[in-house]
C-alpha cells in the first residue's frame, strides 16, 4: 500500500477527538431561499438552469394526439410566463418568489410533455 494512503488511513481509523457528551452547538443551515443569500442564489440559479433544460427540451413539442395540440401549446406558454416571472424577481433579490416561479415553469413544462404523450 502507497505510504500516501496508509497515512490516510490510520486517520480514517483514529478515533474522533471530540468527546462523546461534548454538545452540539452548531447553528442550523441557512435557509435555501434566504434574500439575498449565496445560499439562496444558488438554489435559485439550479432552480432555473432545471426549468430552463425541460424547456428547451419540449420547444416544438407535437403531441402525438393532434387533439391535445393545443393543451401542449399552452402549458409550454404558461411555462414560459413562469420562467419571465421568475428572472424578474430574481432581479429584484426575491430569491423564494424566483425559485417557486422557476418552480412552477418546471411543472407546467412537465405538463406539455405528458399532454404531447397521450393518445387517446
Amino acid at each position: 500500500m502507497p505510504e500516501e494512503l496508509q497515512e490516510l488511513t490510520l486517520q480514517m481509523d483514529e478515533p474522533s477527538m471530540a468527546p462523546a457528551d461534548a454538545p452540539i452547538t452548531a447553528e442550523p443551515a441557512a435557509s435555501p431561499s434566504s434574500s439575498g443569500g449565496e445560499i439562496g442564489q444558488m438554489f435559485r440559479s439550479a432552480a432555473r438552469l432545471t426549468a430552463q433544460t425541460l424547456l428547451l427540451e419540449i420547444e416544438g413539442l407535437n403531441a402525438l394526439n393532434p387533439d391535445y395540440q393545443p393543451d401542449v401549446d399552452q402549458e409550454q406558454a404558461q411555462a414560459q410566463t413562469e420562467l419571465t416571472e421568475g428572472d424578474a424577481k430574481a432581479l429584484a433579490d426575491d430569491d423564494e418568489s424566483a425559485i417557486q416561479h422557476y418552480r412552477n415553469a418546471w411543472l407546467h413544462a412537465s405538463s406539455a410533455r405528458l399532454h404531447a404523450l397521450r393518445t387517446r
